[in-house]
């Protein structure tokens, strides 16, 4: 046999792999984001005086809980002691996750905590991506969701914001998309009435909007929705100062329209109430951007109960809605006697 043919073998001990250990919880991915919006001068408020204030200045914390289910947890904290919206430390607080079976994959979200109540279209919107400094006055004054300042007979109402605590569900098929929910019914960071007022609730509420191409600026987006409330012992008070505040079972129903199409905008809103007696607002704005993205020239006429009023404003965007800058003079006729004021404002809004 020649050494050609030997055959040699080699033995190769490979040793296995370790088994992996059990794969821990997913890490909770957490966003924190800010906002800060100051303003100088006045509102054509009875009593408000021209000043340099702190409106908003708010820390929000957005955390991925868990993926299956998508459960999310947020948290936003209103820590301007000078804001006329909300009482300080809470804005939103809430537990969020999606609704699937094998069926159906997706029957929408469930928000359990103090947040906006679905109701009106201009409320839902963050302060950033509003035509004026303020909201339209017929949802201000008529929504529900006031924050209450003050007890006993120096209780007011503040602007009306639409948070409340309680549970919302949220759902879209196709272009419509709903909303709907359970309340307390004494508004943001109100558990029950100082006594010996009765205790409001529960207030529930429902809005349905249609939705039509995407949100683009190049693009034609149009949104149209109804919304409804029902509460009991409800807190109302008059639209100009908050004050009279008085308890009465009331019905809501509102309307909205919003519509953008590269430099043109406009948006309407409609609030009716039935209560001890029945007030409705309507209010409709204009604007077209002088500089696409950049300068929005507006103009908005308003009808409530107190006063009807018009306000024309401009606004300066940068980096899309982180910076923004706002002017508005608006102009105020009293109902009853007729008494007419003026006042000039400007925001700057930084959201981080």
């Amino acid at each position: 046999m020649s050494l050609a043919s030997l055959v040699f073998l080699q033995l190769v001990i490979v040793e296995p792999e370790a088994e992996p250990g059990p794969a821990g919880p997913p890490p909770i991915k957490l966003v924190v984001s800010a906002l800060v919006q100051v303003e100088a001068g006045a509102r054509p408020d009875p009593g408000d005086v021209p000043g340099f204030r702190l409106a908003r200045a708010r820390l929000s914390v957005d955390g991925k809980l868990e993926k299956t289910l998508a459960i999310e947890g947020f948290v936003e904290i209103e820590a301007s002691p000078t804001s006329r919206l909300l009482e300080p430390p809470l804005a939103d607080a809430w537990l969020g996750l999606d609704v699937a079976t094998r069926a159906l994959a997706d029957l929408g979200r469930l928000r359990l905590g103090q947040l906006k109540v679905p109701f009106g279209g201009e409320l839902a919107r963050p302060p950033p991506a509003l035509m004026f400094i303020d909201r339209a006055a017929p949802l201000l004054c008529l929504a529900p969701g006031r924050q209450q300042f003050g007890s006993g007979t120096s209780l007011t109402l503040g602007d009306s914001t639409g948070r409340d605590v309680g549970l919302r569900w949220d759902g879209a098929f196709g272009p419509l998309h709903l909303g709907a929910g359970v309340w307390n019914g004494e508004g943001p960071n109100r558990v029950r009435a100082p006594d010996p007022e009765p205790h409001a609730g529960p207030l529930v509420t429902a809005r349905a909007a249609l939705e039509l191409g995407p949100d683009l600026p190049a693009r034609a987006h149009l949104v149209a929705g109804a919304s409804f409330a029902r509460g009991d012992a409800a807190p109302l008070a008059a639209c100009a100062g908050g004050i009279g505040v008085r308890r009465a079972d009331a019905t809501w129903g509102a309307g909205d329209f919003y519509f953008r199409w590269k430099w043109v905008r406009a948006e309407a809103e409609y609030v009716y109430q039935n209560a001890d007696f029945d007030r409705w607002g309507l209010s409709g704005a204009a604007g077209f951007y002088a500089i696409p993205d950049f300068l929005l020239v507006a103009f908005r006429a308003e009808r409530v109960p107190d006063f009807w009023q018009w306000t024309a404003g401009l606004a300066l965007a940068y980096f899309g809605d982180r910076l923004r800058l706002q002017y508005g003079f608006t102009r105020r006729t009293h109902a009853g006697d007729g008494l007419t004021t003026s006042a000039h404002l400007i925001a700057f809004t930084l959201a981080l």
